[in-house]
């Protein structure tokens, strides 16, 4: 788990990302927007800068 971890500015800048849009889809009932709120904080929370060594 310490290596998801490892680049929390990208981890950051994906949950910034996702968030809204998940709680605008959740309140709008949209199914699209939901989903695309979750892709967005799943690649956030995946992703790694170009330098990082994992």
């Amino acid at each position: 788990m310490k290596r998801f971890f490892n680049n929390i500015k990208t981890t950051m800048f994906g949950a910034v990302a996702g968030l809204p849009l998940l709680i605008d889809g959740i309140a709008s009932k949209d199914i699209a927007k939901i989903l695309g709120g979750i892709g967005t904080l799943l690649v956030g929370f995946f992703a790694k800068d170009h330098d990082s060594q994992f």
